[in-house]
């Protein structure tokens, strides 16, 4: 673990996310262009919900505005689920998925505008 102010030199740097109950983990890329920047804390504004979910669930931008996007779903071994591209003018996107089964889950949001951000999903499959 590495606090962004310790890291000495402008770059790219892998992330990564590790559930330490599982060992799975998932990486990601951020790269550094000037330290002084702040980071636009827009992306926290998206929701997810209802979390957990029966496998249909509502990701909701109706407080931010980050363009388009790239939304990614990924199980806990890493395999990519679920691609979709959220248009810059949706607020709200309905997501089903009946064929997953129950577990955790990992969206990946990619904006050009703000960057990337990670949500968590919980499918139940109660019947």
């Amino acid at each position: 673990t590495e606090d962004l102010d310790s890291l000495s030199d402008f770059g790219c740097y892998t992330l990564t996310i590790t559930d330490t109950t599982t060992n799975c983990s998932i990486d990601s890329t951020i790269c550094l262009d000037d330290k002084t920047a702040t980071f636009d804390l827009e992306l926290n504004n998206i929701n997810v919900y209802p979390n957990p979910s029966n496998g249909d669930f509502i990701i909701d931008f109706s407080n931010t505005n980050p363009g388009q996007a790239d939304i990614t779903l990924f199980d806990l071994s890493g395999m990519q689920q679920l691609n979709i591209q959220k248009q810059s003018n949706t607020k709200v996107l309905k997501i089903e998925l009946p064929e997953l089964s129950a577990g955790l889950y990992i969206i990946r949001i990619r904006s050009a505008k703000f960057g990337t951000t990670y949500r968590k999903i919980i499918l139940n499959r109660i019947h």
